[in-house]
């Protein structure tokens, strides 16, 4: 009778799961991602490029050979260089606040993607910074302030010493 129920307690994890199917179709080369922004202060644009996958791959498949511009407004363009794995980068854009500026990507295939062009956000100053320790690990909080209409919300990023 014990080997019984230790058989219905194997079978019972295993008949509560159920396949998920995404309800979106990806195409066969998948769709392209594109991970970074435009830095508008001092220091470099990162963008990388890969392509989506199913849901059950682990794999990431950088898109590679890609052109990849950043463009204002008033016509300048500015190339980014790839590096390794889907990684573009450039060490400096001269952005002027007075213009609106956009990606423009081509991929190795021909493929031209144009972002919608819009106005650099100059980050506000931080006004304090504290942490809390919890059960995960550390939370750090950044406040700032400015006027209602500049966005809600920043990214910042930091280097872990």
């Amino acid at each position: 009778m014990k080997i019984i129920h230790w058989l219905l307690l194997l079978l019972v994890p295993g008949a509560c799961k159920d396949r998920y199917n995404a309800p979106f179709h990806i195409p066969a080369s998948g769709y392209l991602v594109v991970e970074g922004f435009i830095n508008v202060g001092s220091g470099s644009t990162d963008i990388t490029l890969s392509r989506a996958t199913g849901l059950d791959s682990p794999y990431v498949i950088p898109e590679l050979s890609a052109q990849v511009n950043v463009e204002s407004d008033n016509g300048s363009s500015y190339p980014l260089t790839e590096s390794a794995g889907g990684h573009y980068s450039i060490d400096q854009v001269p952005v002027d606040l007075n213009h609106k500026y956009r990606l423009r990507i081509k991929t190795s295939l021909g493929t031209e993607y144009l972002s919608d062009l819009s106005a650099p956000v100059v980050t506000q100053d931080i006004d304090s910074v504290s942490w809390k320790a919890g059960g995960d690990g550390v939370n750090i909080y950044v406040s700032t302030h400015g006027n209602p209409t500049d966005p809600r919300y920043y990214q910042w990023k930091f280097d872990e010493t």
